[in-house]
C-alpha cells in the first residue's frame, strides 16, 4: 500500500523505479497545481491587452520560475501540465481579443 504525503507543494509516495529498487516519488500537489493554473490564467487576462511580445516573455519568466522551484527528478509529466494548461490558456485568450 502506498503511502502519501504533502509537504512544500510536493506529494511524496512511495515508489518503484524502474529495475524494481524502492524510491520516493514526487507530484505536485493536486491543490498546488490548480491554484497555480489558476493564478496563471489569471494574470494571461488581466494582461490580454498588453503587446504579445511582452505577454510572452513575463510569461517566460514567470514559468522559467515554476520549473526552477518543481524541477526535480521524475516531475517531468507534472511539469508539462501546467505548461499545456498555459499554452491552452494563452490561446484561448488571444482568440478573445479583436479580430481586427
Amino acid at each position: 500500500m502506498y503511502q502519501t504525503f504533502d509537504f512544500l507543494g510536493f506529494m511524496h509516495y512511495n515508489g518503484m523505479t524502474r529495475t524494481g529498487k524502492y524510491t520516493i516519488g514526487h507530484k505536485i500537489s493536486k491543490k498546488k497545481r490548480k491554484l497555480k493554473q489558476q493564478a496563471i490564467t489569471k494574470w494571461i487576462k488581466e494582461h490580454r491587452t498588453t503587446k504579445f511580445k511582452e505577454t510572452i516573455m513575463l510569461l517566460n519568466k514567470k514559468l522559467i520560475g515554476l520549473y526552477a522551484y518543481y524541477g526535480i527528478n521524475g516531475m517531468l509529466n507534472e511539469l508539462y501540465k501546467i505548461y499545456y494548461h498555459t499554452i491552452y490558456a494563452l490561446r484561448s485568450s488571444i482568440f478573445r481579443r479583436s479580430k481586427r
